[in-house]
């Protein structure tokens, strides 16, 4: 079978198949992009997520399998994988964000419109983190992921959780809907997967989280030049909040599973 159904482009190592993404995404900027990845090596949310992650991996992905992450940023969680031996491949929708991923080690690289895949029953498992919310057509980008996916194959993703969570923070990221597992599990049967596990967590932050949703409520207002995404915490507020999490992640099983900020779902492809 043809590795690619589409032409390309190679920039810097990146196989290129639509390079009109980087006009629509043009907001990511180089700044933009240095302010993540430096949240990425401080913040909480970002290296909790990310040991969360790594513990669905370990449970349910075998080592030799091919593996894609739509939507990588600049690398963080694929930098992680590739180094406990998962064979991950990483693409995004702005190529400044995969020269970051280069620099962390990654060697295949891809940029395309989701909705174009250049592949067809290529991969053993998809992930998509924090992806799947900003999307207009949830059913369309779940129908072209499963297309990507090789019969029996899988697809991992986190989304933010609960609408009575959503805050001015969800509108500033982009986000469209915060999920439920009733609604990811819909989802999922409407596109023809198999629901294997879908777990809330950060759970023991929620009432934090429900401050925020009051101090920060959305009340519907065009967003302004000093709205920008807050990826900053004192750094005590921040490994307080680390805490907790681990805690939580040890208790895993032993909590109920009936609400939390960010919900990891897992499907398998028939």
């Amino acid at each position: 079978m043809q590795e690619y159904l589409r032409n390309f482009s190679e920039s810097d190592g990146i196989l290129i198949f639509d390079k009109s993404l980087d006009e629509r995404f043009s907001t990511y900027d180089p700044d933009h992009l240095d302010r993540i990845e430096e949240a990425e090596s401080h913040h909480f949310w970002f290296s909790s997520r990310r040991e969360k992650i790594c513990q669905a991996f370990d449970q349910f992905v075998e080592k030799d399998a091919r593996i894609l992450e739509i939507g990588g940023g600049t690398g963080y969680i694929a930098e992680e994988l590739a180094r406990r031996g998962y064979q991950i491949e990483l693409s995004d929708a702005a190529s400044n964000g995969l020269l970051y991923a280069k620099k962390r080690g990654i060697k295949k690289l891809y940029q395309f419109d989701l909705y174009k895949p250049p592949f067809k029953e290529a991969f053993d498992l998809i992930c998509l983190f924090d992806v799947l919310e900003h999307l207009e057509c949830e059913e369309e980008a779940l129908n072209q992921i499963k297309s990507m996916l090789r019969p029996g194959g899988k697809i991992i993703l986190t989304v933010p959780a609960h609408s009575w969570l959503w805050s001015r923070d969800d509108r500033i990221a982009g986000h469209k809907k915060r999920y439920t597992k009733r609604a990811m599990k819909r989802a999922f049967i409407h596109s023809g997967f198999k629901p294997l596990s879908l777990r809330y967590f950060f759970i023991f932050i929620l009432p934090f989280l429900l401050l925020r949703r009051w101090i920060r409520k959305d009340r519907g207002t065009p967003l302004g030049k000093n709205d920008g995404l807050k990826l900053t915490l004192p750094l005590w507020l921040s490994s307080f909040f680390r805490l907790l999490t681990k805690l939580e992640f040890f208790m895993d099983r032993l909590l109920p599973n009936l609400a939390g900020g960010s919900l990891l779902a897992i499907a398998k492809r028939d």
